[in-house]
This record gives C-alpha cells, sequence and structure tokens, in this order.
C-alpha cells in the first residue's frame, strides 16, 4: 500500500512528536548551535523518517542496547524538518523549535 506525501509527513511528525527533541547549545563562541535528534533502536524507523525530511544522517549502533541515531546537526536542516513537519507538530515540539531558533538569535 502506497501512501501520499501528506501521511508520510504526519506520520514523521508524530514520530519526531514521540521520539526526537531539538536541542540548542553554546558552541564555545558564546554563541548557539542547534540540532534535532532521534534515537532508536529500528533503524528502518529512522531511515524512513529521513526519507521524508531529507536531511540529517543516522548513526550507529551504539552501547549495548543497540541504539541508532538519525541526526540532523546544522540550523538548515533543523529549520528544513521544523517547517517540513510543522502543520502536523504538536505544541511541546514547536515549543522546543521555538526556543532553539530564539536562543540561535541572541
Amino acid at each position: 500500500m502506497s501512501t501520499s506525501f501528506r501521511e508520510d509527513v504526519a506520520w514523521a511528525a508524530g514520530f519526531f512528536d514521540g521520539e526526537g527533541g531539538i536541542y540548542y547549545y553554546p558552541d564555545g563562541s558564546g554563541r548557539y548551535t542547534v540540532s534535532a535528534r532521534i534515537g532508536q533502536k529500528d533503524p528502518e524507523l529512522l531511515c524512513r523518517f529521513a526519507s521524508v525530511v531529507g536531511v540529517g544522517n543516522i548513526y550507529g549502533p551504539y552501547g549495548s542496547s543497540v541504539c541508532h541515531s538519525w541526526v540532523a546537526g546544522n540550523f538548515e536542516a533543523v529549520q528544513h524538518v521544523v517547517a517540513t513537519l510543522w502543520f502536523f507538530l504538536g505544541p511541546t515540539k514547536r515549543d522546543q523549535a521555538a526556543m532553539a531558533f530564539k536562543a540561535l538569535r541572541g
């Protein structure tokens, strides 16, 4: 069964709402950097997510739990993910994105 792009984006937003996060942290020069991440045991889910959003890399496996990670590690990639998923994102991830982007603006 094939799905529409809209259905894929809705799935990806729900997956990101439940499993992902948007993080910001100092980069050492007094500025902030941002990333989006999802940790998961099943790399196939991460591959599906990455194919929907079109950015990021998958790393792993790590540790005894055989965890894999999807990471979008720069502003442009995170902005793209947020813009792609925005319509379907819940308030928590929307707030995370807003806080991260506000920190980047200074």
